[in-house]
């Protein structure tokens, strides 16, 4: 099973000082996504590497417009931010369970 430490982080395409990594699993794709040090005082992403927080978003692999529908991980958005490693893996084993689907059910937070 896939965890956390599948992930390959590599320098963000769009955000000066952040850090992505992106996984298939399956049916779902988990995105990740991270300052390398505090976030600034203005932008960001919603995590820092150095305090081992990070922003998680889930895509299902399905026909789209863009080729991919964001999956709602919270009652209030599609990313969760500040998440440490072990709550991206538990995301990430739901996927791999075959309980992707109750990603989206609004439940609160994961």
């Amino acid at each position: 099973m896939k965890t956390f430490d599948d992930l390959v982080f590599k320098t963000h395409a769009n955000v000066a000082g952040g850090l992505q990594a992106s996984l298939d699993l399956g049916d779902y794709q988990v995105s990740v996504v991270t300052m390398k040090d505090k976030k600034p005082q203005y932008g960001g992403l919603y995590g820092s590497q150095a305090e081992g927080t990070y922003e998680v978003a889930v895509f299902a692999n399905t026909e789209s417009v863009d080729g991919r529908d964001m999956v709602h991980l919270s009652e209030w958005d599609d990313v969760l931010g500040w998440q440490t490693p072990e709550q991206i893996t538990a995301i990430m084993a739901k996927i791999q369970t075959g309980n992707g689907a109750s990603l989206n059910q609004p439940q609160g937070v994961i």
